[in-house]
């Protein structure tokens, strides 16, 4: 027995301290023929299992659009473009995109774009429906997007007289409509509230990069609760803001990203060792629930103090389970602008001030490709994008492309016929949350009370976890599909 339990313990530490080995696949350009110089293809990015939308929003004088991938046995190939039915220049089709399930959500400068997927997949296509903005709305309608389940939050961020929003919008029965609109108590003209947003289960956050508060512009992220009855016009549930050296002119929440009961949130202009390079922050949620506060964590890079020049670190993130993620696209080096990535993996002991675990830069990175304007994680994969990248050749040399980081080390990792790639119920007992970790998509969950109630479902898991802290302690049933197959769990709440 106690053997055993010296095995498991070497098990377990080598899952929290085994460094992340992320390698470079694959990378992709646009598809389209001719492509244009400076589509900004990879300017906005989203994953979802083994399909990634990439959006491209100056293709063809700025009307743009979005291509649809999908990995095909461990490589990365375009299946769809999507396209506005009516284009116009200067749309930017692509400025942002999700996926939710058979749903992908498109948002351009003035307008968003919904495409369902058709029974035979992911085609060439147009828009199935399309929202305009809402009378007396912010400019840049659709400039942020982000879907979950039947939930759409649309940014609204502005330049002009009319404060910034973020919009829900709900699906009945196949049409969007417009549920509640989502303001701050302090909002200012031009903090640029609305221009990214993220929904995880009942919270959506959003960025202010140029909110102004004690004479200068450090920015801010707000959080949003659903309330009990559903969501409605409300104001922000907390404000997040930051206090160390970095805070002044820093612009938090150029970039969000959540996860369950994590926020990560970029300040691509932080201030460190009188430079700028950037900053991100993590915040969790505390156990009375979200409320004004400042950072529980800074990411910071090894190499600050020797900096010479801007890396805009922060001005893309992407958080998922236990490893962050965030872009400096104005990293130097692999050449002026050329963009890096650094990953971290979160401590056994829970998030704290640290340094990067692993660099990720291209291998045929150069001067101006801006490689990590935009980043995205699901599982394994890290998709990367350099809207300055591309064919290189004195015609055309920024048309944009992706690039496609793959750790098998977090799918698969064996010892003495131990397979961790089958699905992992952790923690369990718990608290409050617990997690299905999986590298495949997980569909009809379902959690049952001992006496059979349902009390919890999700037919499509973005996040492959389950929030108990509302239920009373006890023991749990808990049901859930990977590729038809079906796993039963007991749960126990403490």
């Amino acid at each position: 027995m106690k053997i055993k339990l010296f095995i498991l313990l070497i098990l377990l530490n080598i899952l929290h301290h085994s460094s992340a080995q992320w390698s470079e696949i694959q990378k992709i350009l646009p598809s389209i023929s001719p492509v244009n110089d400076a589509d900004w293809y990879g300017n906005s990015i989203a994953i979802e299992d083994g399909i990634i939308v990439v959006g491209a929003p100056y293709h063809d004088n700025a009307k743009g659009c979005a291509y649809v991938l999908q990995d095909n046995a461990g490589a990365l190939e375009t299946i769809a473009i999507l396209s506005a039915q009516n284009p116009v220049e200067g749309d930017g089709i692509g400025y942002s995109v999700d996926i939710f399930g058979s749903t992908i959500v498109v948002g351009a400068l003035g307008k968003v774009l919904i495409f369902n997927k058709p029974e035979s997949g992911w085609q060439d296509m147009t828009e199935s429906s399309i929202i305009i903005p809402p009378e007396n709305s912010s400019s840049y309608f659709g400039a942020g997007v982000s879907i979950e389940e039947q939930t759409l939050v649309i940014g609204a961020y502005t330049d002009d007289l009319v404060l910034g929003k973020v919009f829900i919008y709900d699906n009945n029965s196949g049409s969007w409509t417009k549920k509640a609109t989502l303001t701050s108590t302090d909002s200012t003209f031009e903090d640029r509230f609305g221009e990214k947003v993220c929904i995880s289960g009942n919270t959506v956050i959003t960025g202010a990069s140029l909110d102004t508060y004690s004479g200068s512009y450090p920015g801010s992220a707000y959080v949003f609760e659903k309330p009990t009855s559903g969501w409605e016009d409300m104001t922000q549930t907390a404000k997040l803001t930051c206090t160390d050296e970095a805070n002044e002119n820093s612009s938090l929440g150029s970039s969000v990203s959540i996860y369950n009961n994590t926020i990560l949130v970029g300040a691509e202009y932080a201030t460190r060792y009188g430079k700028i390079i950037g900053s991100a922050y993590l915040y969790e949620k505390p156990e009375a629930g979200w409320s004004n506060m400042t950072q529980t964590a800074i990411l910071d890079v090894s190499e600050s103090t020797s900096i010479e020049v801007e890396q805009f670190f922060g001005g893309s993130v992407a958080l998922y389970d236990n490893i962050a993620i965030v872009g400096a696209h104005w990293d130097g080096r692999n050449g002026e602008y050329s963009g890096s990535v650094y990953v971290y993996n979160k401590p056994q002991t829970g998030w704290e001030n640290m340094i990067e675990s692993e660099v990720l830069l291209p291998g045929d990175g150069s001067i101006r490709d801006e490689f990590g304007c935009y980043v995205a994680m699901d599982n394994n994969k890290i998709i990367v994008g350099a809207i300055g990248a591309g064919i290189e050749s004195d015609e055309l040399t920024d048309a944009g492309a992706v690039y496609f980081f793959k750790n098998t080390e977090l799918t698969t990792n064996t010892l003495s016929g131990i397979n961790l790639s089958k699905p992992h119920v952790f923690p369990n007992p718990t608290k409050s949350l617990v997690y299905i970790k999986t590298s495949k998509n997980v569909t009809n969950l379902r959690l049952y009370s001992s006496n059979g109630n349902l009390l919890f479902k999700k037919d499509i898991c973005k996040h492959n976890s389950i929030d108990l802290s509302s239920f009373n302690n006890g023991c749990y049933l808990l049901l859930y599909q990977i590729q038809d197959i079906t796993y039963r769990e007991i749960v126990v709440k403490y």
